[in-house]
C-alpha cells in the first residue's frame, strides 16, 4: 500500500528530498569542478532533479545511496562522513516515501474506485 503523509510529515519529507537534492547536487559539482567523472557527475544531478521533484522517490534515493556509498573509493576524493550523511539521507528517503507534496503523490496516489449500481 502507497501512502503519502500530509501535512508536517510530508513537509518534513519534502525537506528531506531537498535535503537530499542538494547534497547530491554538491557532490556532482565538487566532482566537476575538478574535471572528474562526467558522466557520474551528470548522473548524480539527474538523480538529484529527481528527488527534487520527488518523482520515482524510492529507486532515486536506493541508487543514490549505493552511489555515494561507492564515490569514496572511486574518486579517493570525498570524505567519508560526508558520504555517510549523503546515504543516511537517501536510505531515510528510500525507506520513507516521497510524502504527498511530490510527484510520486500525483502519479501514484490514492485512488478511488466506484462499482456500478446494476
Amino acid at each position: 500500500m502507497l501512502n503519502f503523509p500530509r501535512g508536517h510529515s510530508g513537509l518534513g519529507l519534502m525537506l528531506l528530498r531537498i535535503t537530499a537534492s542538494g547534497l547530491l547536487v554538491a557532490v556532482a559539482c565538487n566532482n566537476l569542478s575538478r574535471g572528474d567523472a562526467s558522466v557520474l557527475s551528470v548522473s548524480i544531478m539527474i538523480l538529484a532533479i529527481f528527488l527534487a521533484l520527488g518523482l520515482f522517490t524510492v529507486a532515486a534515493s536506493s541508487l543514490a545511496a549505493v552511489i555515494s556509498m561507492t564515490l569514496p573509493f572511486l574518486l579517493h576524493q570525498e570524505t567519508l562522513a560526508a558520504s555517510t550523511v549523503t546515504v543516511s539521507v537517501c536510505v531515510a528517503l528510500a525507506l520513507l516515501g516521497a510524502g504527498a507534496y511530490s510527484v510520486d503523490a500525483r502519479l501514484f496516489g490514492q485512488r478511488r474506485v466506484v462499482w456500478p449500481n446494476h
